[in-house]
């Protein structure tokens, strides 16, 4: 019985469509099984590992992604919670806050010296006439950092820069500051 020869018609494969002109795939269409030269076709060649390189690359690439869009979920989150004071970028602490938008007391200057509570109540240090504030809305306390503004618990909030405040939080210059239809901004 005669040894399969190099030049035997081998059966057509179905990866022969998809070949490239690798090495690989030139030697599964000319040599038969059993050829000497299959050692040498059988070989791994740097041809070979290129989708392994790839595939590796690709999945670091996507791991990344991953990263980044747990990253960016655990941000929202913190956001929602308030969490990101931290994270904001800060100008120079303000000094005084002043009062840019009231039906009676617009222009009227709060130097922050201490700790100020303001409200509608005649015992609050600074009364505000608006009829959305509470009898102690919130307090401003003057820190080295600037000035820190509590909400004390008011029916309708406190926001700052349209935020509404659920925890203490330090204010720079520019932030506004709104109760009720009064707005303040930290100069």
């Amino acid at each position: 019985m005669m040894a399969p020869s190099c030049l035997s018609v081998r059966p057509r494969s179905t990866f022969e469509h998809h070949d490239n002109g690798s090495r690989w795939a030139r030697c599964f269409r000319e040599h038969a099984p059993g050829c000497p030269h299959d050692r040498y076709c059988s070989t791994v060649t740097r041809e070979e590992q290129v989708p392994a390189l790839l595939l590796t690359l690709l999945k670091l690439i996507f791991l990344a992604f991953v990263y980044l869009f747990v990253w960016q979920v655990a941000r929202a989150v913190a956001a929602h919670l308030g969490g990101t004071e931290g994270w904001r970028t800060r100008a120079r602490p303000g000094e005084e806050v002043v009062i840019v938008r009231s039906d009676s007391q617009a222009g009227e200057r709060i130097a922050v010296h201490g700790s100020i509570v303001l409200g509608r109540s005649p015992q609050a240090d600074v009364v505000l006439e608006d009829a959305y504030a509470s009898e102690f809305h919130l307090r401003l306390i003057r820190r080295p950092e600037g000035i820190v503004v509590h909400d004390l618990g008011s029916t309708n909030g406190t926001y700052v820069n349209g935020r509404r405040v659920g925890t203490p939080l330090t204010l720079t210059k520019g932030d506004a500051i709104q109760v009720g239809n009064t707005v303040m901004e930290v100069r």
